[in-house]
């Protein structure tokens, strides 16, 4: 267990992810010049995120009330239902980035963390990977919490009224992700490879 400049990391062991308190950790393999830098938490790019995310949201609540009418109650629910409905969306949301990785995100070049000026937990893998992989792994909390539910619905698979609301949610969280995932095809070639590196991302081509 180590701290450093009022972060808090904890290893499990060798093959286990770090469990981290405190901000994304940076790559020694980035002091490497060749390495090209995209910022992906600067002002603008959460400005865009939040606008995308909302739009989304909205856009995804219209498709569901023109598919299936009073998909969306409001009901009644309590404060604790609220939050700990928010708190298992936010943290699947997570659990699914993480599968994403090589090997489901178990080992040691993954990070689990909470970025606590920012009140969010992350996940953060520490090792290079092809570009369209990186892609995948942005996508992946998007396409299965909010696109799949749709056709969920219609096999007859869960409640309508809970999978609605988490389709419709998790749009808010996943507009950083659809801005990450378009920015990297617009800029990223193909071949490329990808590492994270604290608050941005960088790419070389191979």
């Amino acid at each position: 267990m180590n701290g450093q400049a009022n972060c808090l990391t904890i290893s499990c062991g060798n093959n286990m992810p770090k469990f981290r308190f405190g901000r994304p950790l940076q790559s020694p393999v980035t002091k490497n010049t060749a390495w090209n830098r995209i910022e992906l938490f600067d002002r603008k790019a959460v400005i865009y995120s939040l606008m995308i995310g909302f739009g989304a949201a909205l856009c995804m609540a219209f498709i569901w009330l023109c598919l299936v009418p009073h998909s969306l109650p409001l009901g009644s629910p309590s404060a604790l239902q609220i939050g700990a409905t928010l708190a298992a969306l936010i943290i699947g949301h997570e659990l699914l980035h993480l599968l994403g990785f090589p090997r489901f995100g178990l080992g040691s070049d993954t990070s689990i963390g909470i970025w606590v000026e920012l009140g969010s937990p992350y996940v953060q893998h520490h090792s290079c990977m092809i570009r369209n992989r990186f892609l995948f792994v942005a996508a992946l909390p998007f396409a299965s919490l909010s696109i799949l539910p749709i056709p969920m619905q219609f096999l007859g698979i869960g409640a309508t009224n809970y999978w609605s609301w988490v389709s419709v949610l998790n749009c808010i969280g996943a507009g950083s992700d659809i801005y990450v995932f378009f920015k990297i095809i617009s800029i990223v070639p193909g071949k490329a490879r990808v590492i994270e590196d604290g608050e941005a991302l960088y790419w070389q081509q191979c």
